[in-house]
């Protein structure tokens, strides 16, 4: 059996997390269309927490309602979204062409333009792939005992294999200007 009290505390942590990752963001951002951007940012996870709290404590419908508008927000604001992104992006590389490589750059967004400006755009992309595709197939595993739901070794790696080739697609997507710097 699921204990509660363990999915309540990850729905807290993943709010926590989220909120104060984008207003740390938002209050040290002097760019205004930036500041709109961490704005979303917040809100979104406020909502998205809110999703999720809902659906565990079995407000389905509700929490469907709630994720399917912020599916609908993230799809209007999606080029908006990928021109801030770009912008974070060259920001970064103007800094990151002095700066030494580190093991922990695969943790930051910094790092993974270091590493498209040392080493190019596809050998980067492919590296964040098998990156992705290992935390994910880790999550999904850790979720699968957690909530004592069965996954199917087809199901975790189909997942995987998708949500990584996403994430991946939209690297390319934001960096694809910065080896022209």
């Amino acid at each position: 059996m699921v204990n509660p009290e363990l999915i309540y505390g990850l729905v807290l942590f993943v709010a926590v997390f989220a909120f104060g990752n984008a207003y740390f963001k938002f209050s040290n951002q002097k760019n205004e269309e930036l500041k709109s951007y961490w704005l979303w940012a917040m809100i979104i996870s406020i909502v998205l927490a809110i999703g999720m709290f809902l659906g565990v404590i079995g407000y389905y419908i509700t929490a469907d309602v709630i994720f399917f508008l912020v599916i609908v927000i993230a799809v209007i604001r999606f080029f908006k979204t990928n021109r801030a992104q770009q912008m974070i992006n060259k920001d970064f590389a103007k800094s990151a062409k002095k700066e030494p490589l580190k093991f922990t750059d695969i943790f930051t967004q910094k790092g993974w333009v270091k590493l498209v400006i040392r080493i190019g755009l596809f050998q980067t992309a492919l590296l964040l792939f098998i990156v992705n595709f290992v935390m994910i197939i880790i999550i999904l595993l850790i979720l699968s005992r957690i909530m004592d739901a069965f996954l199917s070794t087809e199901e975790w790696l189909t997942s995987s294999l998708f949500l990584s080739l996403i994430l991946t697609a939209f690297f390319i997507y934001n960096a694809r200007k910065i080896t022209f710097l």
